[in-house]
């Protein structure tokens, strides 16, 4: 098998710390079968990882001694690239595709909508790239809407999602969203994200095996060796999207992402969408624009998403228990399961404390940087300096916006890693993660109509 998605370089990201780590991955990968690991480290993550800059000499002395431990596992270089709508403006010519092809992995922030995620591998395509979203079963509003990776496929982007979520391991609602795309074969890759020799492993083979015992062979073979070569070998992909009979409206995508980006300018920065120049910019167009914009990303009619729910639990109900994992076993409500529950409940605990403290911290200095803002309003005559204030603040924001991203995203990597190597259900990251959007939206809202009034 062939992981094209695997944080594996030694002191570069979140992935292993020491090369004996990374070394200890590439044995349970070969263990598993697998034959090629494609190395992604983070680019342009906002967690800003220290090591970035040097994942190239990493993956030369990790190579060099996987060789001699490992021959029959061959390691190949890429990255995992953060995309932002700054990024997609200046897009280098010389970014580490996956194995020196002109496939590119990339990610976004969770909340990201759909349409823009769509917008994005547009641009890509235009670039010469071709675009594999990385675990797209992560996107809250692509989970909700599943055809949107239809249409990201006809746009000629790729669909890669992560074995773990297959089997399960991030609750009922995306393992459902995940038969939806299986059921019309859309998706491209399934790989491991890897991330340590505990927890998040390069194993690929149970995912496999379900694969195999739920559909076929074939499409074992398709998701996690043909189709994974056709990136070593440098060779297109051919996209085969299955049409499903049902009425949807045309997108206007420019009015949804627009709305995306208002939406962004005064939060709290989970996103970190835009840098200081992003938000200047938002901010003085949206003085112009009309009150209710956070209304204009629905752009789904009601009867058309309670038709995708309803096609997505016609599939769940196929097999409504849970996902059975590769080796046969169902889980059972034990009381070992009921300690784990409550193991978990104690984590998550301890973690929302952590993001609640740090919403009340942020949000008190968010507020006095926009009654700052408001007073210079009020109170500075000429334009050319209130400009010149305004704009300082504005930057004040950007980087308040940026450091609460460093550290939800610290938190959240935290919480993860800690359920993950008790062996506990890691859904509630998802569930914290998407509640923080939701107060975020709320306060955003909030801010908007008062720097507008």
């Amino acid at each position: 098998m062939i992981d094209v998605h695997c944080h594996i370089l030694p002191g570069v990201d979140d992935g292993p710390k020491t090369l004996e780590d990374s070394l200890e991955m590439i044995k349970i990968a070969y263990e598993d079968n697998i034959t090629d690991v494609i190395a992604t480290p983070h680019i342009n993550h906002p967690f800003q990882f220290p090591g970035e800059a040097n994942s190239n000499n990493q993956f030369q002395l990790l190579k060099e001694k996987a060789i001699q431990l490992y021959p029959d596992v061959t390691l190949h270089l890429g990255s995992e690239i953060y995309i932002t709508p700054s990024f997609l403006i200046d897009i280098k010519e010389n970014l580490t595709t996956l194995s020196d092809s002109s496939y590119i992995l990339i990610e976004f922030a969770r909340e990201t909508l759909g349409t823009a995620i769509l917008d994005a591998v547009h641009e890509l395509k235009l670039k010469g790239y071709r675009p594999v979203v990385a675990h797209i079963e992560m996107y809250s509003d692509v989970v909700a809407r599943p055809y949107i990776v239809k249409e990201i496929r006809k746009s000629g982007g790729y669909i890669q999602i992560t074995a773990s979520s297959l089997l399960g391991k991030h609750g009922k609602e995306i393992s459902g969203f995940i038969k939806t795309l299986l059921a019309d074969k859309d998706i491209d890759f399934i790989a491991s994200d890897g991330h340590s020799v505990y927890s998040r492993r390069p194993v690929l083979s149970h995912a496999y095996e379900y694969i195999e015992d739920k559909y076929s062979k074939e499409e074992a073979d398709r998701l996690f060796i043909t189709n994974p070569k056709h990136i070593l070998d440098n060779k297109e992909l051919a996209i085969n999207v299955i049409e499903r009979e049902q009425k949807k409206k045309s997108k206007l995508l420019f009015p949804v992402i627009a709305a995306v980006l208002a939406l962004g300018i005064l939060s709290l920065g989970m996103t970190n969408q835009f840098n200081s120049a992003d938000a200047r910019a938002l901010i003085k167009a949206e003085a112009n624009k009309s009150e209710s914009l956070s209304h204009n990303s629905e752009d789904i009619s009601e009867q058309e998403s309670k038709d995708e729910n309803l096609y997505t639990k016609n599939l769940q109900s196929e097999d409504e228990t849970s996902l059975i994992s590769a080796n046969g076993n169902k889980t059972s409500e034990s009381g070992q399961d009921i300690s784990k529950n409550s193991d978990s409940r104690n984590v998550s605990a301890k973690y929302r404390s952590q993001l609640e403290s740090l919403q009340s911290q942020t949000e008190g200095q968010l507020a006095s940087l926009v009654q700052e803002i408001d007073y210079i309003k009020n109170t500075t005559n000429d334009e050319v300096e209130r400009k010149s204030k305004i704009d300082a603040k504005l930057d004040e924001i950007g980087n308040l916006e940026n450091k609460t991203e460093n550290k939800v995203y610290s938190i959240l990597y935290d919480m993860q890693n800690e359920l993950e190597k008790e062996g506990l259900d890691v859904s509630e990251v998802q569930t914290l993660r998407d509640e923080y959007h939701q107060i975020k939206s709320q306060r955003t809202d909030k801010y908007i109509n008062q720097l507008q009034n």
